[in-house]
């Protein structure tokens, strides 16, 4: 239940930063700021149905074997829920991620919002966990792997540096002041 309300802050907190970040973004770039918040709901999308999944699991075992109802048939029905929370795994924080990585990366390397080294994580690891997805998907290796774990640690890297150069310093003065001095 813990992990279940995490994915949900996950979820939530994806689309809401995007939110945030559009009324900034689309200074730079209309059309990608605006793909910028789809794909990032897109991807909070997903992850809410891999919840569900798991919680439709959860309930099954609760309730239906709670009831005496067929074990086999239990097991049948949550090992395709599991597989269906799988695939939203790779879905949503793999493939929608790394469309969300190249859209925002594009867009802060572009106005300069941020010291470009921090947009260039994105942009250098985006392309990188889209083929590395592809790869997930016709099973060379797990998502869980741990060369697909290091993959995406250039993304991890940019949350961060992304979160806590905003908390210390904001945007830059400079670029915001062009990006507004820009009419629509």
């Amino acid at each position: 239940m813990i992990g279940t309300f995490l994915e949900i802050v996950l979820a939530v907190s994806g689309i809401g930063s995007a939110l945030a970040l559009y009324p900034v973004l689309k200074r730079q770039n209309k059309s990608l700021a605006l793909g910028y918040v789809i794909f990032r709901t897109m991807e909070g999308t997903i992850i809410m149905i891999g919840i569900l999944s798991i919680l439709t699991v959860l309930t099954l075992r609760l309730d239906f074997l709670a009831a005496g109802g067929d074990a086999s048939v239990y097991q049948v029905v949550g090992i395709a829920f599991m597989a269906l929370q799988k695939w939203t795994f790779l879905f949503g924080p793999n493939f929608a991620l790394s469309i969300n990585a190249t859209i925002l990366g594009n867009l802060l390397y572009k106005s300069k919002l941020v010291p470009r080294a921090i947009s260039s994580l994105y942009l250098f690891d985006a392309p990188i966990l889209f083929i590395s997805s592809i790869f997930i998907l016709f099973g060379f290796y797990e998502q869980t792997a741990t060369f697909a774990v290091l993959i995406a640690m250039p993304l991890l890297a940019f949350e961060v540096s992304f979160a806590v150069y905003l908390i210390a310093k904001g945007f830059r003065p400079s670029a915001l002041s062009l990006l507004f001095s820009k009419t629509d």
